[in-house]
């Protein structure tokens, strides 16, 4: 096999993004409202109280509130998941914290992390996919378990967040594990690199 560049266009992972996230609220939303649905109608009648019995500034001031932590919450989360990528790679390159390079892209504001080197495709899938499995997966199956909705509500968005990382892992399928990869410096996806 010969060196070959993969690349995902924007509108691919917009697409794959948006079918993903609703496959992803539905699988696991329904289950939550039927475990949970009980509790999470107690929570939105306890905040139709709110606005009959102290008036609508307390309502307003509740739902200001809300959404100033969903705001701080994806901006870190979108901090954390690049993050959690330049962490993993940093463990499996041969240069460590010289192998990354943060950036990010100004329209839409979106962070990046870039791996200077080749590693094993091995390596490269675990990169990929450790923010989606840490900030979107597993959270969205503590929010099921524990019945919490803001959790779940972190999972599912993360989770879709990193539709990205999941359509360059599927990418890699067929790539066998002799051969290395190099990230793409200013293009989603990679180049794969004769093992020879």
């Amino acid at each position: 096999m010969n060196n070959r560049k993969i690349v995902i266009s924007n509108e691919q992972i917009s697409a794959f993004a948006k079918t993903f996230t609703i496959y992803n609220a539905i699988v696991i939303g329904v289950p939550f409202m039927i475990i949970w649905g009980s509790e999470l109608f107690d929570q939105v009648k306890s905040l139709v109280q709110v606005f009959l019995n102290d008036g609508l500034l307390s309502y307003i001031w509740i739902f200001a509130k809300i959404y100033f932590f969903i705001m701080i919450g994806l901006f870190a989360g979108m901090i954390l998941h690049e993050l959690i990528h330049a962490l993993t790679f940093i463990l499996v390159a041969r240069k460590g914290c010289r192998a990354i390079k943060f950036g990010y892209i100004e329209k839409p504001f979106i962070p990046y992390v870039h791996l200077r080197e080749k590693i094993s495709i091995r390596s490269y899938r675990a990169g990929t996919v450790m923010p989606g499995l840490l900030l979107g997966i597993i959270p969205s199956i503590a929010g099921l378990w524990m019945g919490s909705a803001y959790l779940l509500l972190f999972g599912i968005v993360f989770t879709g967040a990193a539709a990205g990382d999941f359509l360059v892992l599927k990418a890699t399928k067929g790539i066998t594990p002799g051969h290395k990869v190099k990230d793409l410096p200013d293009q989603i996806g990679f180049e794969v690199v004769s093992p020879h």
